[in-house]
Parts: C-alpha cells; structure tokens; sequence
C-alpha cells in the first residue's frame, strides 16, 4: 500500500467498491427469491409508494381510487329517485301511478294497469305542469307514456335512467328496486319465466320480495342502469327485464306528438 501512488489507490478503492456491490446486489437477489410472499409484496407497495412520492407531478402516474359498493349503491338510488314522476289524474288530482324517464324527451315506463287510453293525465316538473299521453300499453304488463312538452316551456329535456341490456345480468349481482318513497336492495337469483296470456314471459328473480307499491318502479344495477320493472299481479309482483321494453320503444320508431 505504501509503495502505491494516489492514482493507485483512488483505482482500487473504485475496484473494491465495484466488487463489493455487485456481491450485495447477488446477496439481495438470493434473499428475495427465498423470502416469503408477505415480505416481497410489503416490499413492493413501499417502492411503488416511494415513487408516486418522488414524482407527484408525473402525469403517467397511475392513481388507484377505491370505489366503496355502498357510494354507488347511493348514487344510484340518488340518479333514479330523480327520474321517477308521480302521475297524477287530471279529474280528481289523484295519483294514477308511478313512471319513470327513459328518453331525454320524456318517455316514461309505468304499470299498463294505472292508465287508460281514456284517461287525462299530468306530472309536475318543478313549478310546471305537463300533459301525459298513454302511448302504448303492453300485452305484458308495461305502458309506454310521453310527456308533452308545451312550447311556452322552458324545459327542452330530460335527465332519464339508462335501459341497460338485461342479458348481462350476473347471479349474485345486487339489484336495487325504487319507488317515490321507498328502496329495496337484493340479489339476483337468475331468470325464471311466468305465462301471461298464451304467452310465456322471462322474468328476473330475486330475493326483493316487493309489495304492490312498487307497481311500475324501475329495479336497477348499482351504476344506476334499468334492468326491468315491476309489475303487480293478482298475487305479489314480478319483474320484467328491461329488454322487454327496449323491444317495445324500438317497434314505436319515433313518436311524434
């Protein structure tokens, strides 16, 4: 050592140094492949965490936001509840039925049984009051209503649930039933089949048990999407998929009144 230059030295601590990391570097490499699953994961999440730290402003970061079930069970029950109109009769101001909005022109599905071609009905919409026409009324058990909007009014459309395809439904999936006063949440048991008429009629099961109050109420996935309606029947009530409806508002074509 004392016969090298400085040079010399400088080179071989640079050597040593070189040699030693490679040698932690193995040493590492070793002890992670032997180390059990719950250490190298914890070891990960602390990296992965030091770099979103290091590079807050990065804008490839990747955010993970957790979405709680319960948050979107709400905003699905808030979305519909404001989609859902009282119609009333015109005559003795009576409450017909319940309809709820599928169209940004104010298309409303309610109970066939609560409307007549004969009868005279209304919603009010904020401080505004609307005619509504009884469109068509399934052989199933639906009716398709329209609101007429007056040309004075300063509403032009609707905010309106969507009619998601009730093929996708998963067993097990939570489905939410809605009415002007109440909310049921269940889950979807699979699709059973009633006979209306001559004609035999898939169903969507499931353990809501709802009452006749809910005649003509949407039931909903927890994004909020239709996936059928309630009916009443002589005994309890059933729910139609709501591809039973799209069927019936594409066979309409465009409604003009």
């Amino acid at each position: 050592m004392e016969e090298l230059t400085k040079t010399q030295i400088v080179l071989l601590v640079i050597l040593v140094s070189f040699v030693t990391s490679i040698a932690t570097g193995i040493t590492t490499v070793t002890l992670m492949n032997q180390a059990p699953p719950a250490v190298s994961q914890t070891i990960n999440r602390v990296i992965q965490k030091t770099i979103e730290t290091v590079t807050p402003g990065n804008k490839n970061d990747v955010k993970t936001v957790i979405v709680k079930e319960e948050d979107l069970i709400v905003d699905a029950i808030d979305k519909n509840k404001k989609n859902l109109l009282s119609i009333k009769n015109t005559e003795d101001k009576s409450t017909a039925g319940t309809g709820f909005l599928v169209s940004e022109n104010g298309l409303m599905i309610g109970a066939s049984q609560n409307f007549s071609d004969k009868g005279d009905y209304y919603v009010s919409i904020g401080e505004e009051t609307m005619k509504v026409k009884l469109v068509k009324s399934s052989d199933i058990g639906f009716a398709i209503l329209q609101i007429v909007i007056p040309e004075t009014s300063k509403t032009k459309t609707f905010e309106f649930s969507n009619l998601m395809d009730s093929e996708t439904l998963k067993v097990g999936q939570n489905v939410i039933a809605i009415n002007s006063s109440n909310v049921t949440i269940g889950t979807f048991t699979g699709f059973g089949e009633i006979e209306i008429g001559k004609e035999k009629i898939k169903t969507i099961n499931d353990n809501l048990n709802l009452g006749k109050s809910y005649g003509g109420s949407p039931v909903v996935d927890t994004n909020g999407n239709i996936l059928g309606v309630v009916l009443p029947q002589e005994e309890g009530t059933i729910t139609i998929p709501s591809n039973y409806i799209k069927e019936a508002i594409d066979s309409l074509n465009k409604i003009t009144i």
